[in-house]
């Protein structure tokens, strides 16, 4: 007994003494191979001045110039404190393969300032554990500030943002909780309160993340001297990805917002906004069309590529998008809808023509008459509505979209498919 009680304690001893030997190195490797992927995230170039690789720990650091008014040509640097595993005593404390506690080092000027409103010249710290399962755990916080900084005011709570991932399963975890942040400045204000966030996802083939993921903000407000004050209060977010069969992947977000106040708008006309779209089964896509603005004019060209880039992987490799239920509310105004296109697999013949017979799409738009011309003019709505683009229905619009056999429809108006995709093929 006692001699196996020796032998485990020996075999102990030896992983302690002996396996930082062999992660150290492997450690190094990689903080020498992230500096230039993160300078280049970051917008700067960031360099490694120095490593000093010791048995059981490590020291790296990393510089740049950051062009800020201020700040001059002294560096600004993060301090990398390694420890090599599987024993780790300083934070991060615990049993893995390695830790890394990251801190981030100002230059004089900006160090001092933030020093008089956190007490403290270190903004974040930034701590990462390998776990001996492979799964790595991020913890990035923040110190509390209050005081003045430059011209500005500042008052900010402790926030914390954390993020455990699996190289081999691929999942996420994470969490953010941002209590508060208030900037007061001659050209800026800024507000912050409450923000929390939770994701649980796991990384699918062709980049997508099928999961969940949810936010609350209980009050953002920004204003500016070019920037009418936008407040929010009460918001949630969610986001759902599950895979559908081998390929398809069905997408729901959701939006909702308690109060949407302005500048522009009176208190009494200000009032809530939820957005839902559900059972989205699309191909990915990397350009989105811009959403509309009031009071702004409108880009044709850009518009058309922006739709293009939307489209394009789509009707060159076939698909569904469906979007079963679409619904916005602004105060008593509301639009809400449906929309499915059809794009049938590639043929032999690629022409116009033969793409305009693949596609197909239905769906419906209703929408309150005082948001479709708070969108687009007193002017276009009765255009439409004498078009028979739209019809009237109560105190909304009404638009039918078909499409079938080449043939678009829109309202009571026809349109040949063709000729919206030259259009789209002659954007450049």
């Amino acid at each position: 007994m006692r001699r196996t009680l020796a032998i485990l304690i020996f075999a102990i001893l030896a992983i302690v003494a002996f396996v930082p030997l062999l992660v150290g190195p492997s450690v190094q490797r990689e903080i020498e191979a992230a500096q230039a992927p993160l300078g280049s995230s970051l917008g700067i170039p960031l360099e490694l001045e120095s490593y000093e690789r010791g048995w059981f720990r490590a020291r790296a650091v990393a510089c740049t110039i950051v062009p800020l008014a201020g700040w001059g040509t002294e560096p600004a640097c993060v301090d990398y404190h390694i420890q090599h595993g599987p024993l780790l005593l300083a934070e991060p404390a615990g049993i893995g393969w390695f830790g890394i506690r990251m801190t981030p080092r100002l230059p004089s000027a900006a160090a001092d300032a933030l020093r008089n409103v956190a007490g403290d010249a270190t903004p974040v710290v930034v701590t990462m554990r390998a776990g001996l399962s492979g799964r790595t755990r991020i913890v990035a916080e923040s110190a509390a500030a209050r005081g003045a900084l430059g011209d500005a005011t500042i008052d900010a709570a402790e926030a914390r943002w954390e993020a455990s991932y699996h190289p081999t399963t691929r999942q996420l975890e994470g969490l953010i909780d941002a209590p508060h942040l208030q900037i007061e400045g001659p050209l800026l204000r800024f507000d912050l309160r409450r923000l929390e966030g939770e994701i649980v996802a796991e990384e699918a083939a062709g980049g997508w993340w099928l999961g969940t993921a949810t936010a609350s903000l209980e009050k953002f407000l920004v204003a500016s001297d070019t920037v009418d004050d936008i407040q929010v209060r009460g918001a949630r977010v969610g986001y759902r990805a599950a895979l559908v069969g081998d390929e398809r992947i069905d997408l729901a977000w959701t939006l909702d917002v308690d109060q949407l106040l302005s500048a522009a708008t009176s208190s009494g006309a200000a009032g809530g906004l939820s957005l839902a779209l559900s059972n989205v089964r699309a191909v990915p896509v990397d350009t989105l069309p811009q959403p509309w603005a009031p009071g702004s004019s409108v880009d044709v060209r850009t518009s058309i590529l922006a739709l293009r880039g939307t489209l394009e992987p789509l009707l060159r490799d076939g698909g569904v998008v469906d979007l079963e239920r679409l619904q916005l509310r602004l105060g008593e105004d509301s639009l809400e809808g449906h929309l499915r296109i059809d794009v049938g697999p590639p043929g032999d013949e690629p022409s116009l023509q033969a793409l305009a017979q693949r596609v197909s799409a239905d769906g419906e738009l209703l929408i309150s008459r005082t948001l479709a011309e708070r969108a687009l003019g007193r002017t276009a709505v009765e255009q439409w509505l004498g078009t028979g683009l739209a019809t009237a229905r109560d105190s909304a619009l009404y638009v039918g979209i078909d499409l079938a056999d080449g043939k678009l429809a829109v309202g009571e108006k026809e349109f040949p498919l063709v000729l919206l995709l030259a259009m789209l093929s002659l954007a450049k």
